[in-house]
């Protein structure tokens, strides 16, 4: 039977990103159960540490930043929804933090229990998530039910960034996530067609603010993929396209809205069409006296694999329950930052946004120096 592998590598000066696609029935996770694996499978809808939505058929077991037994975080039983991971204290203290968040089957964690860094490079999925010591930990990380199959995507990430792969474009499905200067990951997938956008991330723990940012050519469209994975047992492909990428550039395909709240009675909320909208460590409510910046992201133009430069946002109010006030018919642009304030006394109906108020332009300098 013959196999197929398409390596292909995103060379600049500063990053190398290989992704290798290819097919065996001999290697996937597969399956398995085990009833002393005595790995907390229970939901915890309070105290937890983070929240999933486990699309696959697995029963997956979590662990924060390293294959080891003091780093289990617990267990997440197949296609549960919305299922809370336990806090344990050593492992989640008083400190905010993105962390990798890598995901076993457990049959892969049976299979390896004496020696779980074997599995380093090929576990189930790594996501990329982020514990808030200070508030509510409601984003909800989902995995994708595209995981689990016999064909394989080996990310080679050589770059000082993290990565993430995700699906059909920069604000679509996380596939996985590789670790900066990472030699091997591989994740384990379903034959389909994969439009693959990898995007890089940091999070800047001066200004509390996790940023994404994807690359893009001359052209201004995202740097992507595709790939049809399984087709046929498949041959053996390999394209470089380095060449392609000569003067690459980078954007995080968004626009910040800095909310400050002087307010002088009332915690208030961002809503986008009365849905509660939350910043990307999942924080929704900014309390009198603080300020949160959220992302805007920028459309999709249909048809293309572009992103607008401006987004509009006269469907975004702030306020609290019943007292939602238009920010007003504005276009943010990309790579932007704006600040909006909310003044007054929501108790006196004295409540007040003002109109955004350009802060200048987002630093890309964590994404185009090394360390």
């Amino acid at each position: 039977m013959k196999k197929m592998k398409r390596n292909v590598a995103l060379i600049s000066v500063l990053l190398t990103l290989i992704m290798v696609f290819s097919c065996n029935t001999d290697d996937n996770p597969g399956t398995g159960h085990d009833s002393d694996s005595k790995v907390d499978f229970t939901d915890h809808p309070n105290g937890y540490s983070v929240k999933i939505n486990n699309r696959t058929t697995e029963r997956l077991i979590a662990f924060k930043n390293e294959l080891r037994v003091d780093k289990l975080i617990g267990g997440i039983p197949a296609r549960d929804s919305n299922h809370g991971l336990p806090k344990d204290p050593a492992l989640f203290g008083n400190k905010s933090e993105g962390f990798a968040l890598i995901l076993l089957t457990e049959k892969q964690y049976n299979d390896n229990k004496t020696n779980l860094k074997s599995l380093e490079n090929t576990p189930f999925t790594r996501v990329f998530a982020f514990y808030n010591a200070n508030g509510v930990n409601e984003s909800v990380y989902e995995i994708s039910d595209h995981l689990g199959g016999n064909c394989s995507i080996q990310i080679q990430n050589l770059s000082p960034l993290d990565v993430e792969l995700r699906l059909n474009g920069i604000n679509g499905e996380t596939l996985g996530f590789a670790r900066n200067t990472m030699l091997n990951t591989t994740l384990y997938v379903n034959p389909d067609d994969y439009l693959i956008f990898p995007v890089f991330i940091k999070y800047n723990t001066l200004k509390d603010e996790l940023i994404t940012v994807y690359p893009k050519g001359a052209t201004g469209l995202p740097w992507y993929i595709q790939q049809q994975v399984g087709e046929d047992g498949t041959t053996q492909i390999q394209v470089d396209v380095s060449a392609l990428l000569t003067g690459t550039t980078y954007s995080t395909g968004t626009a910040w809205l800095i909310i400050d709240n002087q307010a002088t009675d009332t915690g208030v909320q961002l809503q986008k069409g009365g849905v509660v909208q939350r910043t990307a460590m999942g924080i929704s409510t900014i309390n009198n006296g603080f300020t949160r910046t959220f992302q805007i992201d920028m459309a999709k133009i249909p048809g293309t694999n572009k992103y607008a430069e401006t987004a509009n946002i006269s469907a975004y109010t702030i306020g609290r329950t019943g007292q939602q006030l238009s920010i007003g018919n504005y276009d943010l642009k990309a790579d932007t930052i704006y600040k909006v304030t909310v003044t007054g006394s929501a108790n006196a109906n004295t409540i007040a946004v003002s109109e955004p108020v350009e802060q200048g332009t987002i630093s890309l300098d964590d994404f185009t120096s090394t360390p």
